[in-house]
């Protein structure tokens, strides 16, 4: 998905189908009328578009869900990068492992899932059911949505925008959390493909 293209009706409908299911497909051509037509006075861009619904008094739910979808595009259309894969760790705690710098994925994208409002969400993708958070990463075909613990959201928050040696980053992470927490969670991000080698 390229985002920065113009979009018409089938593309809405291609990319936000949680969306639209949950509004119906007539109520949610309707409103993408709406959006798309020269004299609304706003900018219809793809990331504009939850922005849009929650200004035509839809439930915050559905909001949500457009948000997530816009989420997974962004994902999909995001910077390449090689994920890290776990095969490149079997040396660990190899000195010149400790001394690479790692970076977050820069398509992967953490969504933290509200009590209330994200049942269409974990209805559409079951392994979030018991799941505070959802880590969308990058495929070849496509965004991948995956569970995601604590632990690793903290990781990649970190991470996020701050390169940093392996080294460093467990042992930060240990002294603020406690000894044993950074591996594990750093082990669960290379697996869900969340980070990369930085230069």
């Amino acid at each position: 998905m390229n985002l920065n293209q113009n979009f018409n009706h089938n593309d809405y409908a291609t990319y936000f189908p949680l969306t639209q299911n949950c509004l119906g497909k007539r109520a949610f051509a309707r409103i993408i009328r709406s959006y798309l037509n020269p004299d609304a006075n706003v900018d219809p861009a793809p990331w504009s578009f939850p922005a849009f619904l929650s200004l035509s008094n839809v439930a915050p739910e559905i909001v949500e869900t457009s948000e997530f979808e816009l989420k997974m595009a962004e994902c999909s259309d995001g910077l390449p990068g090689d994920p890290l894969q776990l095969i490149q760790l079997a040396d660990f705690p190899d000195p010149e492992l400790l001394s690479l710098t790692v970076a977050k994925h820069p398509a992967a994208r953490i969504v933290r899932l509200s009590d209330n409002e994200s049942r269409y969400i974990r209805g559409a993708f079951p392994n979030l059911e018991n799941s505070a958070f959802a880590l969308i990463t990058r495929r070849i075909s496509g965004a991948l949505v995956l569970s995601a613990s604590e632990p690793e959201i903290i990781l990649l928050n970190y991470l996020d925008g701050r390169p940093t040696t392996i080294g460093e980053l467990l042992a930060k992470l240990d002294d603020d959390h406690g000894g044993g927490f950074a591996l594990n969670a750093f082990c669960e991000a290379v697996d869900h493909g969340a980070i990369i080698a930085s230069e």
